[in-house]
């Protein structure tokens, strides 16, 4: 249906984007019903101020989705009258802690410390965005090129020849010289003419897409003195990383540009880096006049905040190419802010992505089933003039060297979605020095893939929709504590990372490890999201769920989940409802390609089996040598074993 609504867009102007307007309104309500139940926080504090009330919000930013600086709430007593009072917010500087205001006298506190619930209301502006874009209509040759550009757009192009790819000046980046597919991917970025049709770089995990992508913009900047580039990314965390890598380029050519509703905070290497890269003013983002905005050379912005722009009045095709880093994670509307806002018949759009990993999360399954759960990246791909053998090199390149991680920890995913084509490349000093851990005493020594295998309990707190399994939480802690005081295999907290797919997992797993007496404040925990595009030498994941019947409820509610093969390998995007059993099964997976020297999971494997491709991954681990703890009641199967040589299982160092 969306392909359908997309062809006559393209060809007849609006003909078709109601369609569109319909199947993103359908999302909206299906999600403003999940946010109703997810964004309340229960039994926090409310407390008098001077001017206001001082209210204690546990949780921020990625774990209270759409929540902003300055946005609106509703909060009701917790002995009280069940009467939602409305308010506005202001964050303060005190962690955790909103100045409250009230938009009428009617709401007192009494006691001075009472106990309240809180609900946030979702943040519209990203939905009128998307709309705004589906709007607008181009000349239907542009439509066409953008939407569904055919060989009639490719005539005369070819494969660059050896010698064309070896004209690209590399001397600075030693790591790409012997990189075939990055050389040719930046080689032929930097001389696509303007006006080409939309150019996909496939990069699965560890393969350096990001890194490609801003090295390919990089010597689009040094051979093209007037090219001017717009870089967008799904999330925040992408965008930050994507900045990140540019940075050489300082503060007078780059610049970030941050919706004013995202918290300032430094709390993270990326943010503290890139502080001088924005505008800041009073403990918020700003945003720069359009004279300001256009004296840079790249702007890195999400897709949602890449209609700020656009809404300064910048001339469409200012920005001489839009780049687009995880483009499979984007819904088509996402993708359209910055291409029909911004673009022109000669701007160059370049998508990087990786369509084997889980695409866009739809709330609506209506939606989804009309073609919203493809992104735009994903269904060019599926357009004979994007297939890789006919036409590789010419409209698509896909990355194959993988840098990094342990054979054994990219050999799943390598087996089961990329046809064995990877190339391991990593640094043997890197993703081999965990060999020798404590973790892996009584496993097959040769093998840093862990799975632990436990029946804990799964429980929500009050109202919470989030899960949380002590048992597991404590089994992390443990796992913490060994490889902290690991004396052969040594590492520090700040190169291990921590994720479950339950903001309430990551609380309780961040309370146990404040009681420890090790250093653990520099420790990485959240979910899948916010590692996104960043590795760590140890991976720990905390799957959580462990009551099967509530799982089968959750698999006959949300039909066709195992079916989408995508979704282990496939990444957790926090709009998913985290009372959904899909959270568990298809959030932690893609974490597994995040680690580089050693994989600890943890899990009910009775629950995981019940998704097929979990199922393989587990009989994985135990052909290998890397099962630890319970026995499971369904049939491990033959397995396939990678060529890792020891032992076929055991039970181990850490206490069950």
């Amino acid at each position: 249906m969306l392909s359908f609504a997309l062809y006559f867009t393209s060809r007849n102007g609006n003909r078709g984007s109601r369609i569109i307007h319909v199947l993103i309104g359908l999302s909206l309500i299906v999600t403003i019903r999940i946010d109703l139940q997810r964004n309340v926080i229960c039994s926090t504090t409310l407390a008098p101020e001077r001017d206001h009330y001082s209210l204690c919000i546990p949780v921020w930013e990625t774990e209270v989705p759409g929540v902003k600086v300055n946005g609106t709430l509703h909060v009701r007593k917790r002995d009280g009258d069940n009467v939602w009072h409305r308010a506005t917010f202001n964050r303060a500087r005190i962690p955790h802690t909103v100045a409250l205001r009230f938009h009428d006298g009617s709401f007192e506190c009494d006691p001075p410390h009472e106990l309240v619930d809180v609900m946030f209301e979702l943040d519209g502006t990203p939905w009128r965005r998307r709309h705004r874009a589906n709007n607008l209509t181009r000349k239907a040759a542009h439509q066409r090129r953008l939407l569904f550009p055919d060989i009639d757009y490719i005539l005369g192009l070819r494969r660059l020849t050896d010698a064309e790819i070896d004209t690209i000046d590399l001397e600075e980046d030693n790591s790409l010289l012997s990189n075939r597919e990055q050389k040719e991917t930046i080689a032929k970025i930097v001389t696509e003419p303007p006006g080409s049709v939309p150019f996909i770089i496939f990069g699965p995990p560890g393969t350096g897409k990001t890194l490609t992508v801003a090295k390919a913009a990089l010597q689009l900047l040094k051979r093209k003195p007037d090219v001017r580039l717009l870089m967008c990314a799904p999330t925040n965390e992408a965008a930050d990383l994507l900045a990140y890598k540019m940075m050489e380029l300082g503060p007078t050519q780059l610049f970030r540009l941050n919706a004013p509703g995202r918290p300032v905070d430094s709390d993270t290497k990326l943010r503290a880096a890139l502080k001088d890269f924005s505008v800041t003013k009073d403990d918020k983002y700003g945003i720069p006049d359009l004279d300001r905005l256009q004296s840079y050379r790249v702007v890195v912005a999400t897709c949602a905040s890449a209609a700020i722009p656009y809404f300064l009045q910048i001339e469409r095709g200012w920005f001489t190419h839009i780049f687009v880093d995880e483009a499979s994670q984007c819904t088509e509307p996402d993708t359209m802010i910055p291409l029909k806002l911004l673009a022109d018949q000669k701007t160059n759009i370049i998508l990087a992505g990786d369509f084997k990993q889980l695409g866009p999360v739809i709330h609506s399954s209506l939606a989804s089933d009309f073609g919203l759960k493809h992104s735009y990246m994903e269904r060019l791909s599926d357009l004979p003039i994007y297939d890789l053998k006919d036409y590789g090199g010419v409209t698509i390149i896909k990355l194959l060297n993988h840098f990094r991680s342990h054979p054994a920890i990219i050999g799943f995913s390598n087996q089961h979605f990329y046809d064995n084509e990877l190339k391991l490349c990593g640094d043997e000093a890197i993703t081999h020095s965990m060999l020798d851990s404590d973790v892996l005493d009584g496993l097959n020594p040769k093998f840093p893939v862990v799975f632990h295998a436990v029946k804990g309990r799964e429980v929500q707190k009050g109202h919470s929709p989030s899960y949380f399994n002590m048992p597991e939480a404590m089994l992390v802690s443990r796992y913490c504590e060994m490889l902290i005081n690991d004396t052969n295999c040594p590492i520090t907290a700040q190169e291990i990372g921590i994720i479950s797919p339950y903001s309430a997992q990551c609380h309780k797993i961040r309370a146990l490890l404040k009681q420890s007496p090790m250093d653990t404040d520099a420790l990485r925990i959240g979910s899948t999201e916010q590692f996104q595009g960043q590795d760590y030498r140890v991976i720990i994941i905390s799957t959580v769920r462990s009551n099967q019947k509530r799982a089968d409820r959750d698999i006959r509610q949300r039909l066709g989940f195992v079916a989408d093969p995508r979704r282990f390998n496939g990444a957790y995007n926090l709009q998913k409802s985290e009372s959904s059993l899909d959270a568990s099964l298809t959030g932690c997976p893609v974490a597994t390609t995040r680690a580089r020297s050693l994989l600890v999971v943890i899990g009910d494997p009775d629950v995981l089996a019940l998704d097929d491709v979990w199922r393989e991954f587990m009989v994985y681990v135990k052909a290998n040598g890397g099962w630890r703890g319970k026995v499971v009641s369904w049939s491990y199967g033959n397995g396939c074993n990678a060529g890792f040589e020891g032992e076929t299982g055991g039970e181990g160092a850490v206490d069950q």
